[in-house]
């Protein structure tokens, strides 16, 4: 049986929170929220997809993975995606999008991206633009990437939904977002940014955390409806790693995915 969202109707956008590991589908829109890539590929491989676009989380590839070096982690990534493409070709009308790093010849630190796979085929690789200090420190950023559009859908990865709504954004918000496109899909890990409407310095209980990374979310998704008029659904699909010191970091514990429509 294929999962699906209820929408829930009420003031401004309908937003639907999906705060477990799962797959939701939504349409034509399947969101595969998993903490590893073993379990990607054992949900991938259970489900018929159908036509959908199927949506798996940021960096997924890596994830519980126990990755030492960058020579090990570009053997790991070559290997995941080879066996998403075998899986592909057993769903051939099914889109497929995982987030995974992107190693380039010439480029010192992968970059963070987003393989768009369909029937054993690299359809196309998005980049993600903006990040922070310490994710710069191990990924390159590309400013320069073009927005990546699958149908009338737009791709975006994690903080560039956040840089596209900034009232002052780095990167000009058409380059983000197409201003033909109709949907977003963003792929994140740990939730998308910061809500300027909680205070930096929250402390408490892990569900206090959790509660404060929905609502960074909700503010994003908003603001994207607002300053996107052409923007009809997003679609995101989040993970939460294990953190044994979650409470201290202030990091969520459970995965952030949402579907919100206009």
């Amino acid at each position: 049986m294929r999962e699906r969202a209820v929408r829930k109707e009420g003031q401004g956008p309908s937003i639907n929170f999906f705060p477990e590991y799962g797959t939701y589908t939504v349409g034509d829109v399947s969101l595969v929220s998993v903490r590893s890539w073993d379990r990607a590929l054992h949900e991938v491989w259970r489900k018929k997809f159908y036509d959908d676009i199927v949506l798996l989380p940021e960096l997924i590839t890596v994830a519980g993975k126990n990755i030492s070096d960058g020579v090990q982690q570009g053997v790991e990534v070559t290997r995941a995606i080879k066996d998403l493409l075998q899986f592909s070709r057993q769903q051939a009308s099914a889109t497929f999008v995982v987030g995974s790093p992107h190693f380039v010849s010439g480029v010192v630190r992968p970059y963070n991206g987003a393989f768009v796979i369909r029937n054993g085929e690299i359809l196309g690789i998005g980049h993600k633009r903006s990040g922070s200090f310490l994710e710069e420190s191990s990924f390159t950023m590309d400013e320069a990437q073009p927005s990546l559009k699958i149908g009338d859908a737009n791709l975006l990865i994690c903080s560039d939904l956040v840089e596209a709504v900034s009232p002052e954004p780095d990167i000009p918000r058409e380059q983000l977002i197409d201003p033909s496109a109709r949907r977003l899909l963003v792929i994140s890990c740990w939730g998308i940014g910061m809500n300027p409407l909680v205070p930096e310095d929250i402390v408490g209980t892990q569900e206090e955390i959790n509660d404060y990374y929905q609502r960074s979310l909700q503010y994003a998704l908003e603001q994207t409806f607002k300053n996107h008029p052409n923007i009809q659904e997003i679609f995101v699909c989040d993970r939460a790693p294990t953190s044994p010191d979650a409470l201290k970091n202030r990091v969520a514990t459970v995965p952030t995915s949402a579907y919100a429509r206009r």
